[in-house]
């Protein structure tokens, strides 16, 4: 281990951790830390220093830890253990040693278990886990509120860039829909008829969406909250589909609005 990491441990039972800060994409809870094999979560900086995925094994001085978990956004080289694992780890002067308890844990026992596995409780600092947990959510408002505009304009110029499509078909078409109109279409005929016709070009535009949204993710560094798996994809490729129907039919509803003659006038004339 280089001697820059910190290793942190937490006390108590573990039923929460860092007030359920977001771990990875998803929530990490003590019950992890269950069982007789040792676990442990790494900051991002520190699994991409040393190739590290989940589920990867890592060694920390004399023991042995299973990655359960990736911490983001913390910009330090943190490992994550239980505090009972500390007299198998520090022996190192270097070492950086930080204790979180929960939140009615007594400070003094856990120095007193802290001191009977051999610790030196005079270089470790403690911090409750309510503590902790109130920097985290502090940390998460602030990051929400700084990157809520931001995705918001994102997704405005994505979903710009399909209703452009949709509303250029459209016009396209609308000499022939008036023809339609003119020999009994309803409005459910011509939408499903739009909507048959607009598939190839709307599924360019829902992959136009998505490598835009994915493009302006990375040019405005934002890989850290947005974290692009197989849900993510689904997710807003759903939305981007929903958008399309909705916007169908707006549009098919507008144009029935018009009169056929005053249609038919504007594109002979």
């Amino acid at each position: 281990m280089e001697e820059d990491i910190a290793v942190l441990g937490y006390g108590g039972r573990m039923q929460t951790f860092a007030g359920n800060s977001m771990v990875s994409g998803r929530f990490l809870n003590g019950r992890e830390f269950a069982g007789d094999e040792k676990k442990c979560v790494v900051s991002d900086k520190l699994a991409a220093m040393a190739d590290l995925q989940i589920r990867d094994r890592i060694r920390i001085h004399r023991e042995e830890f299973e990655i359960v978990g990736i911490m983001h956004g913390y910009g330090k080289n943190k490992v994550v253990v239980p505090y009972d694992c500390f007299a198998g780890i520090y022996g190192h002067h270097s070492m950086q040693q930080s204790v979180m308890a929960e939140k009615d844990s007594d400070l003094g026992l856990v120095r007193e278990e802290l001191a009977s596995l051999g610790t030196d409780g005079s270089q470790i600092s403690y911090q409750s886990l309510e503590e902790s947990g109130r920097e985290g959510k502090v940390f998460l408002k602030n990051m929400i509120l700084s990157r809520a505009g931001v995705g918001m304009a994102v997704s405005a110029f994505s979903l710009l860039n399909i209703f452009v499509v949709l509303l250029g078909m459209l016009e396209q078409r609308k000499e022939e829909y008036a023809v339609r109109r003119a020999v009994g279409a309803k409005r459910t005929d011509l939408l499903k008829g739009f909507l048959k016709e607009s598939l190839s070009d709307m599924s360019l535009a829902i992959l136009l969406f998505l490598v835009s949204f994915r493009a302006i993710v990375r040019i405005l560094g934002l890989d850290q909250e947005v974290i692009f798996d197989l849900s993510v994809i689904l997710g807003v490729t759903g939305i981007a589909f929903l958008f399309c129907l909705c916007l169908s039919a707006l549009l098919v509803n507008h144009f029935m609005r018009k009169s056929i003659y005053e249609q038919l006038q504007k594109e002979r004339g």
